[in-house]
């Protein structure tokens, strides 16, 4: 398939997906300091404590990393999708019409696609 005319796709729906998982991050986030915080008390370890702070930044680079991880799985699905459901969109007008369409001809010469970046 030919994306020269293909632009990044984001459905109408995408974003407040991401923002649901993001969420979801946020406070799995909270609860595992929480968790370690109060593994820490439990320890008498002190929470300006050089262990402790390292503990509590190694959390929170996974959980940003982990975030990041995701909403890349997530745009990339998306992305995914939405290419599929075009070369279904031009196979079935290719069958409809006797073949006169390609997908890459409908992606380079302005096909009038929702998904195509001259829509």
């Amino acid at each position: 398939m030919g994306g020269a005319g293909l632009v990044p796709v984001h459905e109408p729906y995408i974003q407040s997906v991401i923002d649901a998982q993001a969420a979801d991050a946020q406070n799995a986030y909270g609860q595992a300091y929480n968790q370690l915080a109060s593994q820490a008390q439990g320890l008498r370890m002190p929470f300006g404590g050089s262990r402790f702070v390292l503990l509590s930044e190694q959390l929170s680079a996974d959980s940003v990393r982990n975030q990041a991880f995701e909403s890349a799985q997530l745009r990339s699905q998306g992305f995914n999708t939405a290419a599929s459901l075009l070369s279904q969109d031009v196979d079935r007008q290719n069958w409809a019409t006797g073949g006169q369409f390609s997908t890459t001809a409908l992606a380079n010469q302005g096909c009038g696609h929702p998904l195509c970046g001259d829509a």
